[in-house]
């Protein structure tokens, strides 16, 4: 049963409705450079770059070829050298060699054999003598050293057992003439300072909290919103245009540079070829016959030489040791030592 009047039992709340969220600013893209400029520019810097980078492979090719060519140079030089040298050498030293061992090692050996005997039989009473006596004058100073320093760390010990005695007297007396007077001046300074200190803080501190506070957060607040305005507004969008300038002038002389090498490799590989062809099929055959009969003819037959030149070689030194070794043992003999 219903009447005129509001029935407010079946009262329903209205339901809050959420608000839609703002729309974010997305931040503007870097700016690209117009697609139709492109291809002029690259074929404007292919036409720039293509010459240097013809002079830099030319220059790199050349420097390449000159230090493979030293190189080998200089190698077959060293070697040709060596070969000279090594025989030169070997026949030169042969004899001075043969005199060391033959005549300087046996009388080196005669001479320190003699002086060995000097020493044992002669020096060797005098530098006990000798180390006797100044043992003996050595046991005399440390004597007359622990004396002498005892008497006078008696004598320091007395001056400061007096020193001290002073010093306790002299301390007292100004204790009680400067250092407690001292004391109650700084004292009273000390509670003239606190309540100076406590008088001054409540004025210092209104002047700070209503002047000084709000005057600098506002200079502050000042300086950032300008430098925040001029990097947002002025020099962030001319650091975008700098960057899309250079960033498309980089894609464009990049791109040339490798177009360049890549024409340049072509052009290369076409001259080079018949140059390779001649090398691997005409000059490497031709030099492996050369060094085959260049072995067979000079390389074996002196390498038989020397062969037979190091066993006559070593057989003189075999024969120089034995004789070297005996004129040793009889010069051993000769002084009283048995031979070795």
């Amino acid at each position: 049963m219903t009447t005129g009047e509001e029935d407010y039992t079946t009262y329903t709340p209205p339901v809050a409705v959420e608000a839609e969220p703002a729309p974010r600013k997305t931040p503007a893209a870097d700016p690209e450079p117009v697609a139709w400029l492109l291809w002029p520019a690259r074929v404007v810097a292919f036409c720039v770059v293509l010459p240097v980078r013809a002079v830099w492979e030319v220059l790199r090719g050349a420097a390449s070829a000159l230090g493979a060519a030293l190189e080998r140079a200089f190698g077959a030089l060293g070697r040709a050298l060596l070969a000279v040298l090594r025989p030169l050498a070997t026949v030169l030293l042969a004899p001075l060699r043969w005199i060391g061992r033959a005549l300087l090692l046996p009388l080196a050996a005669a001479v320190g054999a003699v002086l060995a005997w000097l020493v044992e039989r002669l020096l060797r009473p005098v530098t006990r003598a000798l180390a006797h006596a100044l043992r003996l004058l050595g046991r005399g100073l440390g004597a007359a050293w622990r004396a002498l320093t005892g008497a006078i760390a008696a004598f320091v010990s007395a001056i400061g057992r007096g020193l001290r005695a002073l010093g306790r007297g002299v301390g007292r007396i100004l204790r009680a003439l400067v250092v407690r007077p001292l004391e109650v001046v700084l004292g009273l300074l000390a509670a003239g300072t606190g309540l100076l200190a406590r008088a001054l803080a409540a004025p210092l501190q209104l002047i700070w909290r209503a002047v000084l506070k709000p005057v600098g957060t506002a200079l502050v607040v000042a300086v950032v919103a300008l430098v925040m305005g001029v990097g947002r507004f002025l020099l962030q969008p001319l650091l975008r245009a700098i960057g899309a300038v250079l960033r498309g002038a980089g894609d464009v002389i990049g791109w040339a540079w490798h177009a360049a090498g890549r024409v340049l490799a072509l052009l290369g590989r076409a001259i080079v070829w018949p140059f390779v062809w001649l090398y691997r099929h005409v000059l490497t055959p031709l030099g492996h016959a050369i060094r085959g009969l260049w072995r067979a003819v000079v390389v074996a037959p002196w390498r038989a030489v020397r062969r037979t030149t190091s066993a006559a070689l070593a057989a003189m030194r075999a024969s120089v040791r034995d004789a070297r070794r005996q004129v040793a043992d009889q010069v051993r003999r000769a002084i009283g030592r048995p031979p070795r």
